[in-house]
């Protein structure tokens, strides 16, 4: 189900070198990745979504 998927994206995301967080949304079909961007990047976060199956159709980078 729908739910099933977004918790296997999350943790697939929580897995990946540096990922603080990771939190996905089935009813909005968002993801929230908060990511230290000294070990990783957005294309980076970008294949690793796509791994499960579920590629990104859009995204958007956000800096502090």
């Amino acid at each position: 189900g729908g739910a099933a998927c977004a918790t296997m994206i999350a943790s697939v995301l929580n897995r990946e070198d540096g990922v603080v967080s990771a939190e996905v949304t089935y009813a909005t079909k968002r993801a929230i990745v908060l990511f230290d961007p000294t070990v990783t990047d957005l294309e980076q976060i970008r294949s690793v979504v796509a791994t499960t199956g579920f590629p990104p159709t859009d995204s958007q980078g956000f800096q502090p």
